[in-house]
């Protein structure tokens, strides 16, 4: 579902689908801030998301990342997945 990207050299640490997941249940746990939310990430799940981002970076992630972001919501309602 992600729109094409070109190759670049760096590849990112956290993949599109990590941000996702970390998006989502942001969402789901009713996180408003970033910030609280990244620091809850890092105490609870850093066994499943070793490579965590700061807060400036995860929000120009999350940013681009809006369009993938609605595709996956709107498919997963669809389907009747959480």
């Amino acid at each position: 579902m992600a729109p094409w990207q070109p190759a670049v050299e760096i590849a990112p640490q956290l993949t599109d689908a990590e941000l996702i997941a970390l998006a989502m249940t942001q969402a789901m746990l009713g996180f408003t801030s970033e910030a609280r939310w990244l620091r809850h990430a890092r105490t609870h799940l850093r066994h499943l998301f070793p490579c965590l981002p700061q807060q400036p970076g995860y929000n120009k992630r999350l940013r681009k990342a809006t369009e993938l972001l609605r595709r996956v919501t709107v498919d997963s309602a669809a389907h009747g997945r959480p």
